[in-house]
């Protein structure tokens, strides 16, 4: 859906899923990571980039111990990188 342009779609699926993962998997875990990690992709791709930022700032650590794909890593890295162009957070 995300890579649809599918943005609301997209943000309320993957919402759903870090909402499963908390529940079934508990907070800070890697399955939470990953969901909060493609849920912040999603956010920010539609501009909320607070959001984006709270929650891959918890799910970079959970996702970088762990596990996790590559594509996984690949989203939340790009999105990092994006949140700090954004904010002029990036030294030259």
């Amino acid at each position: 859906l995300l890579e649809r342009g599918r943005l609301r779609d997209a943000i309320d699926t993957l919402r759903q899923a870090w909402q499963l993962a908390r529940d079934t998997a508990g907070p800070n875990t890697e399955t939470e990571a990953i969901a909060a990690a493609m849920l912040s992709t999603a956010l920010h791709a539609r501009g909320d980039r607070d959001e984006a930022r709270r929650l891959l700032e918890t799910a970079l650590p959970g996702i970088e111990s762990g596990e996790s794909w590559y594509d996984v890593l690949a989203a939340a890295y790009s999105t990092a990188l994006r949140l700090a162009l954004d904010s002029g957070d990036l030294p030259g």
